[in-house]
């Protein structure tokens, strides 16, 4: 009988295991003095202080088991990096000078704090947007301005990850006619954007890899000076999955993923 119940409790466990999503929090938050060389110092005004922080909800596992396809990609897009251990990545990425690390006479020194109003800075924020049954999406954050500079930069990457057949989604996984897409593309943006009061030139918009998948749509993405002026800020497309129905533009694969019936 109790050879039966730890059986029974065995099998539980094992398929418990099987279904569990497994999350690592990783935040860093540094200050650094950086000990440039008289030539590469561009304002006299201030000293040259940086920050760097980093906040990540780090895949370990998801339905039971590693998901090395996203893992890898999200190093890529977050880092651009090839290094498969992620606390190897984050320490690489905080000991470096942010804007100088390929200059080896630039080095930096960790402080307790900035003792001034301004300072170059560096934020990578790493976080699911959506966890359906069957797609993850990531949303890769970066955040960066170089002190003297006229401004800083935003930016947003995505990956999306299919869970059944443990690999990252992309484009050409989904398009099957890409000027019908980005007919599609183009008519979303004008429905929310408009065509006056803005600086989005619509003969730069095309096909992006950078998009996002959730419950009933797909958003293609676009960060500042890619189809617009900086002041325009992101640009997204939205398109719900049932504008689809009359269209041909996507794959097989597609249409299974979004659950698409014609």
């Amino acid at each position: 009988m109790l050879t039966v119940v730890a059986a029974l409790l065995a099998a539980c466990s094992q398929q418990t295991d099987e279904r569990t999503s497994v999350f690592t929090n990783i935040s860093e938050h540094h200050y650094f003095k950086q000990n440039l060389p008289d030539s590469l110092r561009y304002d006299s005004e201030f000293e040259p202080y940086s920050e760097v922080k980093i906040f990540m909800e780090w895949p370990e596992k998801l339905r039971g088991k590693v998901p090395e396809a996203l893992q890898k990609e999200i190093i890529n897009l977050a880092f651009n990096d090839s290094v498969n251990d992620i606390n190897t990545v984050v320490a690489n990425r905080v000991k470096q000078p942010i804007f100088y690390e390929d200059v080896p006479s630039v080095t930096q020194e960790e402080v307790d704090s900035i003792p001034q109003e301004y300072s170059s800075f560096l934020s990578i924020n790493v976080m699911p947007s959506y966890m359906g049954d069957r797609v993850y999406t990531y949303n890769i954050g970066l955040s960066n301005y170089m002190l003297g500079a006229a401004h800083g930069l935003e930016s947003r990457q995505t990956v999306c990850y299919d869970l059944k057949l443990e690999k990252v989604i992309m484009l050409d996984d989904l398009v099957a006619d890409r000027d019908k897409m980005v007919e599609l593309i183009k008519s979303a943006i004008e429905a929310d954007y408009g065509t006056d009061d803005n600086c989005i030139d619509y003969s730069l918009i095309d096909l992006t890899d950078n998009f996002a998948i959730d419950e009933y749509s797909i958003s293609f993405i676009y960060n500042p000076y890619e189809v617009a002026c900086y002041a325009q800020g992101e640009v997204v497309a939205r398109i719900p999955f049932y504008e689809f129905f009359s269209q041909k533009c996507l794959t097989p694969y597609a249409k299974e993923l979004f659950s698409i019936v014609e």
